[in-house]
């Protein structure tokens, strides 16, 4: 039987579908599958990569955080004493509060526990400026002692007389340059460890005769 043209070119049509359906179905598909694994697999190996560096970056600065931590705790441990000693914080008070404001009283109260520290409150009454009681605060914070700021009261020193009742004269206002003084209680806490102070101590800056407890500068 002869083929006609037509039919011979309908034949090769089809043997080349045939060939390319062949081709897609063995070759090109599977490899269209594993390139888009390997582009999943890319994809999620580029997450681990960022999800690791921002690893890396949280452990850094974690690394540093705990770094600060600990020369800040070898700091404070620097200030922390054996024993509450009350002379020489007595006398780093007066030295101190002196530079900057003038020193009424130091009340000191009694020796409390907390956890394995120990702590005295510590009240001091003075007068100075504003900027004197920040230098104050900035002293006591840089100071060799471990103390805690836990309360402050400042009003305005009067150092007038009272005006009679009648008289309706309201007092001057001071300039904003003019430096007021202020009545001043500060409230502490001085840290130490647990401990007894040998009795056999010798303080320098002690007159002679002079016995301990108390506010041997007032």
């Amino acid at each position: 039987m002869t083929m006609t043209k037509r039919e011979k070119m309908l034949i090769s049509i089809v043997l080349v579908l045939a060939v390319l359906c062949v081709y897609f179905i063995y070759f090109l598909q599977p490899n269209l599958k594993e390139i888009d694994a390997l582009k999943s697999e890319m994809d999620l190996k580029g997450f681990d990569v960022t999800t690791n560096d921002q690893m890396q970056l949280r452990i850094q600065t974690i690394d540093k955080q705990m770094e600060e931590d600990e020369s800040r705790l070898l700091g404070y441990g620097k200030g922390i004493t054996a024993g509450f000693d009350q002379p020489p914080i007595l006398c780093y008070l007066k030295d101190t509060v002196a530079r900057y404001a003038n020193k009424i009283s130091f009340a000191f109260s009694g020796v409390s526990p907390l956890g394995q520290l120990q702590v005295c409150p510590v009240t001091v009454t003075m007068t100075a400026t504003y900027e004197g009681l920040k230098s104050v605060l900035d002293a006591l914070d840089s100071g060799k002692y471990l103390v805690k700021v836990t309360g402050l009261s400042a009003a305005y020193h009067n150092s007038e007389q009272t005006s009679a009742p009648g008289d309706q004269e309201a007092p001057p206002v001071p300039s904003a340059t003019e430096q007021r003084i202020l009545d001043i209680i500060l409230n502490l806490e001085f840290y130490s460890y647990p401990g007894e102070i040998p009795p056999d101590t010798e303080y320098p800056f002690v007159p002679e005769n002079a016995r301990y407890g108390g506010d041997i500068f007032f």
